[in-house]
């Protein structure tokens, strides 16, 4: 294989990297960026770049067997380190912040609870201070690899091959952190697996977890190259999971969700005005009779009847007709049978739905999201917005 295409490929990612990593500080302004923690997502990119790049560079040595000096091959690993565990630190830090910001599990009072005594935990200054806490004992390391005659034996390069001071001893001390840090991630995961947040932040670390672990399979190859070239992809992945997919976002239109609250689900109006409520509603009374009435069908008369509000067609108002007879709604004007098939549904139904598992869901998801927004703007994650929203219920 010609080394040179790897130059051709670093290059190329260079094309990609270096745009997006300024358009992601350019743009950290907005929502699907800034709820991300945009000092932690610009490290991670910026890590991830620069280690793309070394492993590029080394696969360039290797296939051009060109052999570098020693002082060199210090210098090459003791940046390989940093950048390496600053990609590493940051996502660990990220996966904290997305459980600590949207795990309820043991939320009794939001007044009292742990996070809102912690509140701090999840701001950016903290965690950039947590970020360096856990990156000096790198830096130590990177030292001792200069300092210490001998020391770069246990401090394995790993990422360059054919060279005598390479032991079993130091590979072995390579391969233990290796699986210290897919043991890392994997716990991360497991504590992620309940957490659903309306960012899509969980899925994206989750994500970014699952092929740092999968990476782990290819450092069995006998041929070190194919699992740089496989890190090297895998990097790839997780810049346009984790970069290009909230840049995008944020270039486009800031979408505002349907918005939920408490005192909409006090009137049935309102809730008919909503598709995730009117959904929510048509469930709960999909089977109940009361007084004769099918809660469905008169239901479904209500909709047709909004409908020709938009469509009159003389088809349409046969239909609506039709529909009133069979429920015995002796009338003859569409406005009228709407209102007579609403105060049948406030009447009956709307009290039914009121005491339905549908409307309980419904009532548990505000909650939540009242406290997940209240958590985003006590953090400066999610700007001043006031607005409570909730996913589509299941």
């Amino acid at each position: 294989m010609d080394g040179l295409i790897f130059i051709c490929w670093l290059i190329f990612s260079g094309l990609v990297y270096i745009p997006i990593g300024a358009l992601l500080i350019l743009r950290s302004h907005k929502k699907s960026i800034r709820n991300r923690s945009p000092l932690l997502v610009s490290i991670a990119h910026w890590s991830n770049f620069l280690e793309s790049a070394l492993l590029l560079l080394s696969l360039y040595f290797y296939f051009s067997h060109s052999i570098q000096d020693r002082n060199f091959d210090t210098f090459y690993q003791i940046i390989v380190i940093i950048v390496h565990y600053s990609y590493f630190i940051a996502y660990m830090l990220r996966c904290y912040r997305v459980y600590f910001i949207f795990n309820l599990e043991n939320q009794v009072d939001e007044e009292d609870s742990f996070f809102n005594k912690n509140i701090h935990r999840a701001g950016q200054k903290w965690l950039i201070k947590v970020f360096l806490v856990f990156l000096w004992p790198v830096f130590l390391i990177a030292i001792l690899r200069i300092l210490i005659s001998g020391a770069d034996e246990y401090f394995p390069p790993s990422y360059y091959e054919g060279q005598s001071h390479v032991t079993v001893v130091s590979e072995g001390i390579y391969l233990f952190i290796l699986f210290l840090e897919e043991l890392g991630f994997i716990f991360a995961v497991f504590k992620l697996r309940n957490v659903n947040d309306d960012f899509k932040m969980t899925v994206e670390v989750t994500s970014v977890c699952v092929l740092w672990v999968l990476t782990g399979m290819f450092s069995i190859f006998p041929q070190n190259w194919v699992w740089r070239v496989e890190v090297v992809i895998r990097n790839h992945l997780i810049m346009g999971i984790s970069s290009i997919y909230p840049l995008v976002k944020s270039l486009t239109p800031e979408s505002f969700d349907e918005v939920i609250t408490l005192e909409m689900l006090q009137s049935l109006e309102v809730v008919l005005q909503s598709e995730i409520t009117l959904d929510a509603f048509e469930k709960a009374i999909k089977n109940s009779n009361v007084k004769s009435y099918n809660g469905f069908e008169i239901l479904q008369l209500w909709l047709k009847c909004e409908n020709y509000k938009f469509k009159e067609t003389q088809e349409l108002k046969q239909e609506i007709l039709s529909h009133a007879k069979h429920v015995r709604i002796h009338l003859k004007d569409p406005d009228k049978i709407q209102a007579d098939a609403f105060n049948i549904l406030n009447q009956y139904f709307f009290p039914v739905f009121r005491h339905s598992e549908e409307y309980r869901v419904i009532l548990h998801n505000v909650a939540n999201q009242q406290i997940y927004m209240t958590r985003i703007m006590q953090t400066s994650l999610g700007g001043s917005q006031t607005e409570v929203l909730i996913p589509p219920v299941h």
